[in-house]
């Protein structure tokens, strides 16, 4: 059912979405979102980062249903949508982590921060996917003077704060972190973080082969699920020395 609602709301929205917005959309996703930012930091020196504090767990239902009569006429399908809306949360705020509607809801909720930051501040290096985004901008003082803005804009119209701790500006000098990768104008790394969980799963998987728990092809296939991914970025060197057995 939530995928058939999804498939109504699509065409619906996505004439309205920017085109840098990667999240639960067609054609969009992780890896296009990470070539999309080293492209803006490969043209900006500063970059201003942050995520929604606890989004899914704060979203406001009242905000969320007023935003689908703006586009939504069909009296049914509305119904349908605030169903869905009012079971999720507590006492009017709050989404179900993981339902396919949950998320793309959430492109419907912040696509007011894109808009206010493509189009009222004329910030058109910008990516989101979910509810991390990312500002890029050669004037540092511009992206200080924008994270006030974004503060405000958020808390009066869509009832939601940033995440302290993860709100920062930072210089391109010192790479972006973003989507499991560090991103610098000329390479794209794995953070560490993702690598040990890799390097992690493949360990278990060799132990589980060893002790008889898998076969072979069910081990190969982990090990080449974990190469694909490390293969997207600039990882030859480190793919060469967990060949090799040179790391675990």
């Amino acid at each position: 059912m939530h995928h058939a609602i999804v498939g109504v709301l699509h065409p619906i929205y996505e004439k309205i979405f920017i085109s840098d917005s990667y999240a639960t959309r067609k054609n969009k996703g992780v890896h296009k979102a990470i070539e999309r930012a080293r492209y803006f930091i490969r043209t900006n020196a500063w970059y201003l980062k942050s995520d929604v504090q606890k989004y899914f767990n704060t979203a406001d239902h009242e905000v969320l249903l007023r935003l689908f009569t703006r586009k939504i006429k069909d009296t049914r399908l509305l119904d349908l949508l605030e169903k869905i809306v009012v079971n999720g949360g507590v006492a009017g705020r709050g989404l179900p982590i993981g339902n396919q509607t949950s998320q793309f809801f959430s492109n419907i909720y912040l696509d007011q921060l894109d808009h206010f930051l493509k189009e009222n501040n004329r910030m058109h290096s910008y990516i989101r996917y979910m509810d991390d985004f990312v500002v890029f901008s050669n004037d540092k003082k511009e992206l200080l003077n924008l994270r006030h803005e974004i503060l405000a804009f958020l808390a009066e119209n869509l009832k939601l704060q940033l995440k302290e701790k993860a709100t920062y500006i930072n210089s391109r000098a010192n790479s972006l972190s973003f989507l499991g990768r560090r991103i610098f104008p000329s390479i794209i790394r794995i953070q560490s973080e993702n690598l040990k969980r890799c390097l992690k799963n493949l360990d278990r998987r060799r132990h589980e082969y060893t002790v008889g728990l898998i076969d072979e092809k069910r081990l190969m296939q982990s090990q080449a699920s974990c190469m694909a991914n490390l293969k997207l970025w600039n990882t030859y060197h480190l793919r060469k020395k967990i060949y090799a057995g040179q790391l675990s």
